[in-house]
């Protein structure tokens, strides 16, 4: 079975309190975790970010030029392979048009690691916040 083309867009931004991860979860669903999605051209930069910005209505730039890890998909799920990417939070996407059908929060580094189950992602936000923190410049709210 040929494997899934599928991303993973952790979203992250710097406020007074510290770095904070972008959590969604469906609302027919309570699990908590990153937006992912499966796409066509999963190598091109530019057509993650407009999905990231389509879909979940957030204005993201990428913080690196390749995935940042890979890990399988938990047995639940289609068959395949994640590629995890970093994107830095800049504001909400005013163009959107994607159906707000998730709920959304901004976790810091404890709060996100609580609310994710999955063992694999648990991990990746420490090595995010680790890897990442100091090249998130802090966002300024409206």
């Amino acid at each position: 079975m040929p494997q899934g083309k599928w991303i993973c867009a952790v979203v992250v931004r710097r406020t007074s309190l510290g770095v904070e991860f972008w959590l969604k979860s469906d609302q027919d669903r309570a699990r908590w975790g990153f937006p992912d999605f499966s796409l066509v051209d999963h190598h091109d930069p530019q057509q993650i970010v407009h999905h990231v910005e389509d879909r979940w209505h957030l204005a993201v730039r990428s913080l690196a030029s390749k995935p940042f890890a890979t890990l399988r998909r938990s047995r639940n799920e289609e068959p395949g392979i994640i590629r995890v990417h970093v994107f830095q939070y800049m504001g909400k996407h005013p163009e959107a048009t994607g159906p707000i059908d998730f709920r959304s929060r901004w976790c810091l580094l404890e709060e996100a690691q609580r609310r994710i189950r999955r063992k694999p992602l648990q991990r990746i936000v420490q090595d995010v916040h680790r890897e990442f923190s100091n090249q998130i410049s802090l966002f300024d709210r409206p």
